[in-house]
C-alpha cells in the first residue's frame, strides 16, 4: 500500500442571502491506498464527511454550512531520507504535500514570513 496526501477544498456558504466573500480552507489529509484512484475515492469520502460536520455554522452572524468543493491535488508522500516515494509509513520528516506560489517583492516576502497578510499568486506546479 502507498501513502498519499490529498488537498481537500471546503468553503463556508450562507444558507440564504447574498455572499461576496467565501472562506475557503484546504485541509491536507493522508490516506493509505492501493493506487491513485483508490486514494482519490477515500479522499472524496473524507471531504464529504468533513463538510457534513459543518452544518450548524454561522458566518457574519448568519446561518451557514460547509461545502466540499473537491480535491485540488493528490500526491504520493515521501520521507526526505527515503528513495522511493510513497513507500514508507509517514514519520517525522515526511513531506505530506508541497505548494508553490509567488510573492511580489521582498517586503511582502518578509511580511509573509512574519505571518502577516500578503497577496500571493498560487501556481499549480503539476502543469
Amino acid at each position: 500500500m502507498t501513502w498519499y496526501a490529498a488537498g481537500l477544498f471546503l468553503a463556508i456558504k450562507l444558507k440564504s442571502g447574498n455572499q461576496d466573500v467565501f472562506p475557503v480552507s484546504e485541509n491536507v489529509v493522508i490516506v493509505e491506498a492501493e493506487n491513485f484512484d483508490k486514494a482519490r475515492e477515500k479522499a472524496i469520502i473524507l471531504g464529504k464527511n468533513e463538510a457534513l460536520s459543518g452544518n450548524n455554522l454561522t458566518y457574519c452572524g448568519q446561518p451557514a454550512f460547509m461545502e466540499f468543493l473537491g480535491i485540488r491535488k493528490i500526491k504520493k508522500t515521501h520521507s526526505l531520507d527515503d528513495d522511493e516515494i510513497g513507500s514508507s509509513q509517514p514519520k517525522s520528516g515526511t513531506e505530506i504535500i508541497e505548494f508553490y506560489f509567488e510573492i511580489n517583492g521582498e517586503n511582502d516576502l518578509n511580511n509573509f514570513c512574519d505571518g502577516r497578510r500578503v497577496q500571493v499568486n498560487y501556481v499549480d506546479d503539476d502543469e
